[in-house]
């Protein structure tokens, strides 16, 4: 039935929303780790 497959496409827009949050996520601490490192190495140097 159309109910069904309104419901997978909906599963599937979920899944690729959660996705995409887990990635901006994981690039954010990135840059954050990067952003310490950095700091860490001003701090060396001086």
């Amino acid at each position: 039935s159309s109910a069904s497959v309104r419901r997978k496409e909906l599963e599937v827009k979920i899944a690729a929303a959660k996705r995409e949050a887990e990635l901006k996520q994981r690039q954010d601490e990135i840059k954050l780790a990067d952003e310490e490192a950095e700091e860490s190495l001003l701090r060396l140097q001086l």
